[in-house]
């Protein structure tokens, strides 16, 4: 058993101020928000910063934590900086595993998110602990989770 702190690395969004951004299509993609993250998974784009916050890369895990909490999806753009309802996360084990692991603890973060604009910070996900069975056995599961879910659509 290991804490998440111990297999991911965590970085927190930052918001910028309307100053700092436009819908112009031009700079780095900024995502504010859940509202970013399609009912189908997929990001969506409608700001821009010509500044250079990236505390998001590609192939890394989003997840939303404040407001609307527990939308996970891929960095599937590239560079891109978040505002503060959002975390990315990078690991070195399998991304799937991860996030299948993440969607288990949804309910209990939107549980433990007492306030009147919900939110998690950073300690509650880094104290999470997860049972890391090695790479071949999560690929393993991976694929009988995502041959479940097409079972069951």
């Amino acid at each position: 058993m290991s804490r998440l702190s111990q297999i991911i690395f965590l970085t927190s969004g930052t918001d910028l101020s309307p100053e700092e951004y436009s819908a112009n299509n031009i700079g780095v993609p900024y995502l504010t928000g859940a509202s970013n993250i399609s009912d189908k998974n997929e990001i969506i784009i409608n700001r821009y910063t010509n500044e250079k916050f990236i505390n998001s890369h590609f192939n890394e895990i989003l997840l939303s934590c404040k407001g609307t909490i527990g939308k996970i999806v891929y960095n599937n753009i590239g560079d891109i900086h978040v505002a503060r309802q959002f975390m990315s996360i990078r690991s070195f084990i399998d991304k799937d595993f991860l996030i299948f692991y993440l969607k288990t603890l949804v309910d209990r973060l939107i549980f433990e998110a007492k306030s009147m604009i919900p939110g998690i910070d950073r300690n509650q996900i880094l104290t999470k602990t997860i049972f890391l069975p090695p790479i071949q056995e999560q690929s393993r599961i991976k694929k009988k989770v995502i041959s479940l879910f097409d079972y069951i659509q």
